[in-house]
């Protein structure tokens, strides 16, 4: 129960920031997420143990100072794409230059692209429409994986997000607590892309975007 608990608070970001501060009444907030709580546990549950594992966790919530987090979240902007691709290339200079030159163009054109390259390989984002012009850029050898159909739910956040710590962790948290699963998570500079396949997309979206509005209401 105590871990149910827990999830059920996390799942309503207001009320475990006011928590945190000493802002609520234990028995009260005990009282308001008991159904949810009972969900979870498929069974009964008493609000004065509830209220318990409230007291206990408030001790732990006070060490985490989340304002930061918040401030990002309240004023980022969700964004959901449908039939983007993700290509995964061997590495290789010639073919990332190749690539980065087909990067300028479709951005130029106005379309969806991003270009990551790591140690290990290079990953290629783009509208499906264009796909093909990708796709020409390698070798067969060069090309490790394509993934078609996916979503792309791209968050759009203030710029001080690159110096506040724990922002993504908190929404890929969420999400996995959810059971989504992500394809890829591209972040850079003050945009994240979130993509995942289809079927999940709006939930994910319905997700990310009642935090951003919680902590709207949280900000205000």
């Amino acid at each position: 129960m105590a871990e149910a608990t827990r999830e059920t608070l996390r799942e309503h970001p207001e009320v475990e920031y006011y928590l945190a501060r000493g802002w609520l009444n234990y028995r009260a907030v005990a009282g308001g997420i008991l159904k949810e709580v009972e969900a979870k546990i498929g069974g009964r549950a008493k609000v004065d143990s509830i209220a318990t594992v409230l007291r206990r966790y408030r001790s732990v919530l006070r060490k985490t100072d989340d304002r930061g987090v918040i401030k990002i979240l309240s004023g980022s902007r969700l964004h959901l794409m449908s039939k983007v691709a993700v290509v995964t290339f061997r590495r290789s200079w010639e073919l990332a230059r190749e690539l980065g030159e087909i990067s300028r163009r479709v951005s130029e054109e106005g379309g969806l692209v991003s270009f990551v390259q790591n140690p290990f390989n290079m990953i290629f984002v783009v509208d499906e429409h264009q796909l093909d012009r990708v796709l020409s850029a390698g070798r067969k050898g060069d090309i490790l994986e394509v993934r078609r159909n996916l979503s792309a739910l791209v968050m759009v956040s203030p710029r001080e997000i690159t110096d506040t710590p724990g922002v993504i962790a908190k929404v890929t948290g969420r999400l996995g607590r959810e059971g989504i699963n992500l394809a890829e998570l591209i972040s850079s500079h003050n945009v994240t892309m979130f993509l995942m396949e289809k079927e999940e997309a709006r939930r994910a979206y319905e997700i990310i975007n009642s935090m951003i509005e919680e902590a709207g209401k949280i900000s205000r």
